[in-house]
């Protein structure tokens, strides 16, 4: 990466190194590193391989692993996280987050090359849990709701949709993109709507917009309430 120069990304909230390169002539690019063994970002190289150009993403340029751990780089999407746009461009967020999930939910699913289920996502967080989160994740299961596949992001917050508002910039960080039940990505994104823009503020303003602007006339709480509580253990 002769001319790059590399600055550590100052979002910490993932297991994930992050670096910003930028060049004095050329467009900066992202690489992320992951120690510690895994493939999540083997995983998330070739989710965007397979999104390619039906979604704005960061284009992924190269992956690779050796001495344990991985490196993913990628361009830069440029623009603001949705959790830092101003208090006055809020609306308009919430209206880019909305339509970019129903894009995201509608997206052909031929050939996804992985899945996010509730079958996937408990046998790897088995391995992790205590006793006592153990019994929760039992006592979760018994009300586990039938699924619906659709290619979902898996993460899918604020930090992670970036925007030029009026208009979305892309969506990052694509670790645990699958085919799962887009309840995955709603509970995800209505708590994180919640933490960012207020509690208060997004139940009367910005989750009925939000919900609106997707095209879901009500939400299915005990499915919301399944999948905010298996998230709750990961």
């Amino acid at each position: 990466m002769e001319g790059y120069r590399a600055s550590r990304h100052p979002y910490r909230e993932t297991a994930a190194e992050v670096y910003r390169l930028v060049h004095d002539d050329k467009p900066p690019l992202y690489l992320k590193v992951l120690r510690g063994g895994g493939s999540g970002l083997r995983r998330e190289y070739e989710v965007l391989k397979w999104i390619g150009a039906r979604l704005p993403s960061p284009e992924p340029l190269y992956y690779m692993s050796s001495g344990g751990a991985e490196y993913l780089l990628t361009r830069e999407v440029p623009g603001t996280p949705s959790y830092q746009v101003q208090p006055e461009e809020r609306e308009e967020a919430v209206r880019v987050l909305a339509f970019t999930l129903r894009c995201i939910h509608e997206l052909d699913t031929e050939a996804c090359p992985y899945t996010n289920t509730i079958k996937d996502r408990v046998n790897a967080l088995k391995p992790t849990l205590s006793r006592r989160d153990k019994r929760k994740l039992d006592d979760l299961m018994e009300r586990a709701p039938a699924e619906t596949l659709v290619f979902t992001h898996g993460d899918y917050c604020l930090p992670n949709v970036i925007t030029v508002v009026p208009r979305l910039s892309g969506v990052i960080d694509w670790d645990h993109g699958g085919l799962a039940d887009p309840y995955v990505d709603l509970a995800s994104c209505l708590r994180s709507l919640k933490y960012n823009y207020g509690d208060r503020e997004s139940k009367e303003r910005w989750i009925p917009l939000f919900l609106e602007v997707y095209g879901l006339d009500e939400l299915d709480d005990e499915k919301l309430g399944f999948y905010t509580g298996l998230m709750a253990l990961e």
